[in-house]
């Protein structure tokens, strides 16, 4: 964990370099406290405060700093959300719980995005109602905003503030003391029983990495049915990088079709896993990616 968290930041730690572990910690230090101060000015609003957000466009920061210096910047206009958020920081992949104002119920239509204002319909909330709105967290790590879309009967957008604590997806936190494909596949999360159904697609966000100083390039889900039970995987992301979608069985070999492994985005893949057998599905990022943003469909007929 400690390797990825220096390779997404761009510093590859000195063992033993007191100083440049210093320098590290001060530069990251600052950048947060930049971050808050981007989202704080937007989140005032007043001229005065608006006037020193755009004047820090000009500025020359960390790259992480400036992004977060343009969104807030480009959404200094936009309503600000009045309702709740639970948990107000989470880690990449958890699952927070918005709450509307009680003068403002939800309609049905909302989405929720992270640093961006453009929602995507293709991702959606997990549960919705009227007084809550339950959501997939992913992102970078750090300072975030939430873009929440389709507000209230004339559809606005309003953000609010939120952190993501660390880029380890559920999926990394369970394998975190695995050295080998024996362990990763006995601690890979159990679906099928009573949890993926007909009326209850699974949804998971993934985040995979593969750098020189760094790599998590795979996460794992075991299927192991009573019944003889067909699954449909999908996979998609924002980048041009090379995931694949395979079959193994919980022994290792390959098993099932190839038909996810492309070169090309979305992945799909069906496979009818046989009565009693231990199957795990395997997301696989294949080239280099910074931190590639990964989410994770599966059905069942």
């Amino acid at each position: 964990m400690r390797e990825k968290f220096n390779a997404i930041h761009g510093w590859a730690a000195a063992r033993g370099d007191k100083a440049s572990f210093v320098a590290f910690a001060e530069q990251n230090y600052v950048a947060n406290y930049q971050k808050r101060a981007a989202l704080a000015l937007r989140d005032i609003g007043t001229p005065r405060a608006t006037q020193a957000l755009r004047s820090a466009l000009s500025g020359s920061y960390r790259p992480d700093v400036a992004e977060v210096i343009q969104y807030a910047s480009s959404t200094i206009d936009t309503a600000k959300f009045t309702g709740t958020i639970t948990p107000s920081s989470a880690v990449y992949g958890d699952t927070v719980v918005v709450r509307p104002p009680a003068y403002q119920p939800f309609d049905g239509n909302e989405l929720l995005a992270v640093d961006t204002t453009a929602c995507d319909p293709d991702d959606p909330p997990v549960a919705l109602s009227a007084t809550r709105m339950t959501v997939l967290i992913a992102g970078q790590m750090g300072a975030r905003t939430l873009t929440i879309c389709n507000v209230g009967p004339t559809n606005i957008t309003q953000t609010a503030s939120f952190v993501i604590r660390s880029v380890d997806d559920p999926n990394d936190r369970r394998m975190s003391a695995c050295t080998d494909l024996a362990c990763r596949i006995s601690m890979a999360p159990l679906l099928i029983r009573g949890q993926l159904t007909p009326a209850n697609p699974v949804t998971a966000k993934l985040s995979l990495w593969k750098s020189v100083s760094s790599q998590d390039t795979l996460d794992f889900f075991k299927f192991q049915p009573v019944a003889a039970t067909s699954v449909t995987a999908e996979l998609e992301w924002g980048s041009s990088a090379d995931l694949d979608l395979r079959w193994i069985s919980c022994t290792g070999p390959p098993t099932g079709n190839t038909d996810g492994a492309t070169s090309s985005r979305p992945e799909r893949t069906t496979f009818v896993i046989p009565a009693g057998s231990c199957t795990v599905l395997l997301v696989h990022l294949k080239s280099d990616a910074a931190l590639e943003h990964v989410r994770l469909r599966l059905t069942t007929p």
